[in-house]
């Protein structure tokens, strides 16, 4: 097993032991609001601090999960990417064929200082100098490609029960010639030489892509089978109800 196998392994490992953990305080947070709401008066005092304590660590968790699900939430990527209708060699076959796109990128900038001062109520206090960086002009320039190969190799799906695949993709462009090398380095010194006095700074990057290529699919193997269950909009509603890992647990079930 290489390195980042096993970094990935551990990682989901983990997501799901946080996930699991969460849904299990979410499940004991409940308990503890019904049991504030049914015990009786003369007692409620007594569950006070506990059902306080439990519904207030409860919104912070909540309110982390609905970020989590907006920003990083990898069931959500695989929702949104849903393919129901190709095949999964299809898929791939469409990306394998995809042209590459590679931008030379300039940016000409500055740093501005932005000083703040912070006072203790005492007369004490102190200053920071936090530095910005202000874009002042961009450029782009495509690289002509008139030849690509993809060499990644032949793709073959095991035998499998499952009706969907969680498929991860990822990229490595890479520059096969000393022509193409060389393009690219006069493409950088041309834009240096133009731009160069723009500014006090230049930074020129080079950006490789492959244009409308996600991360992550969700891939229906079997097109027979509908799943009603499958949705985006099934998984928001579950994570509202507090009940979004036994949603993942189902997909991962599927798939």
């Amino acid at each position: 097993m290489g390195f980042v196998d096993f970094v990935n392994k551990h990682t989901d490992f983990i997501r799901k032991c946080c996930g699991w953990t969460k849904q299990i305080y979410y499940i004991y947070t409940w308990f503890c609001i019904i049991r504030y709401i049914l015990v009786d008066e003369e007692i409620k005092n007594d569950y006070l601090f506990s059902f306080l304590t439990n519904l207030c660590m409860m919104i912070v968790l909540y309110a982390w999960t609905l970020l989590w699900l907006c920003i990083f939430s990898k069931t959500m990527t695989l929702l949104k990417n849903i393919n129901e209708d190709n095949e999964i060699n299809i898929v791939m076959n469409q990306l394998f064929q995809k042209k590459p796109k590679i931008e030379i990128v300039c940016s000409c900038y500055h740093y501005k200082m932005t000083i703040t001062n912070y006072s203790n109520g005492r007369g004490g206090g102190y200053t920071t100098v936090t530095p910005e960086i202000v874009e002042t002009y961009n450029e782009t320039r495509d690289l002509d490609i008139f030849s690509y190969l993809d060499i990644s190799g032949m793709f073959r799906l095991k035998q499998t029960n499952k009706n969907f695949i969680q498929l991860e993709m990822d990229k490595e462009i890479n520059l096969n010639d000393e022509i193409s090398y060389y393009d690219v380095q006069n493409i950088k010194n041309e834009l240096f030489l133009k731009n160069r006095y723009r500014d006090g700074c230049i930074s020129i990057t080079v950006n490789k892509t492959i244009p409308n290529m996600k991360k992550f699919y969700l891939i229906k193997l079997n097109k027979d089978k509908k799943y009603l269950f499958v949705n985006k909009y099934l998984y928001i509603l579950s994570v509202i109800l507090t009940l979004d890992q036994f949603y993942r647990l189902y997909i991962d079930c599927i798939s």
